[in-house]
């Protein structure tokens, strides 16, 4: 990871998650054993140290900003192990597209309104990028006492 000081906050925080993917991701059996162990070593405890610091320097406080690495870290996690999983093989979009393009119109209304492109559009890093910035919205909302 490279390091730019004078990057935004929310950039370094979306670069750092999405390297952190990648990693995870170019090695299945590393992304699915992190789904359910925590890593260790000093390089964990420094890409939470980064990650802390971006959303302390965002107005986060100390309680709300550890959780919120925790859960931008459980999102990252499990987009890379599902990255890994159909890179090897795993289920395709095609296959989300067949069960959303059968669903019951009088059953299922809104997602036949929608339809299957709105929720498979997108590579998997805008989905990524898009998921992390609702989570980091959602954090600094919370701080601020507007979530519930």
């Amino acid at each position: 990871m490279s390091v730019n000081h004078s990057e935004p906050w929310r950039d370094r925080l979306e670069r750092v998650l999405d390297d952190y993917a990648r990693l995870l991701a170019s090695q299945p059996g590393l992304a699915s054993a992190a789904l359910t162990t925590w890593p260790d070593g000093i390089h964990y405890l420094d890409l939470l140290e980064l990650l802390m610091r971006l959303l302390r320097s965002a107005g986060v406080d100390g309680e709300d900003a550890a959780r919120g690495v925790d859960l931008l870290l459980q999102h990252a996690t499990a987009s890379a192990a599902e990255w890994a999983a159909r890179a090897s093989g795993g289920q395709e979009l095609s296959d989300l597209t067949q069960i959303l393009d059968a669903a019951q119109p009088r059953r299922h209304p809104e997602l036949r309104a929608a339809g299957a492109a709105l929720f498979t559009a997108g590579s998997p890093e805008e989905r990524s990028r898009w998921a992390t910035r609702a989570i980091v919205n959602g954090i600094l909302s919370s701080a601020r006492g507007e979530g519930a």
